[in-house]
Parts: structure tokens; sequence; C-alpha cells
């Protein structure tokens, strides 16, 4: 016999956020290409710990050279960006 017990959080939640992160992709210092790579982001709070985090982010399509930097950047300017 199983026993499942589910418990609802009452200020717990999670939300998504569409955007777009772009950069600069050329290989040469004398040319610049500009790409845009869009993205979701999954915001998860907590409010009865005072927690909210940015916490997964996926790519649209492909994935931008430097994906950790960008998620970091991301992660960084997410709350200024939405105000």
């Amino acid at each position: 016999m199983s026993i499942i017990s589910i418990i609802k959080k009452p200020y717990g939640r999670t939300e998504f956020f569409k955007g777009t992160y772009t950069t600069d992709t050329s290989t040469s210092a004398d040319k610049i290409k500009i790409r845009d790579y869009d993205f979701t982001i999954e915001v998860s709070s907590d409010l009865d710990n005072d927690f909210i985090e940015v916490s997964d982010i996926t790519w649209t399509d492909n994935e931008p050279l430097d994906a950790d930097y960008a998620f970091d950047l991301i992660k960084e300017e997410f709350f200024d960006k939405i105000i």
C-alpha cells in the first residue's frame, strides 16, 4: 500500500518570462555580427521565506557561445528589467 501526501505552499509559485539576448558573434575585430537569441526563463518564488530567483533558462533556437555568461547576466539584470 502507498500513501501520498501533498501540501500546497501558500505563497510559492513559478512564473515564466520571455526575452531576447543580443550579442556580437563576430570572430574578428574588424567586423561586427549582431545576433539575437530568444529565451524563456523560469522564476521561482517562495514568499514565506522572502526568496525569489531566476532558476532556469531555455534557449528557443540555439544557445549563444557564451551561454553561461549570458545566463549570469540575465539573472543579474532580470529584476531591474521587469520594473
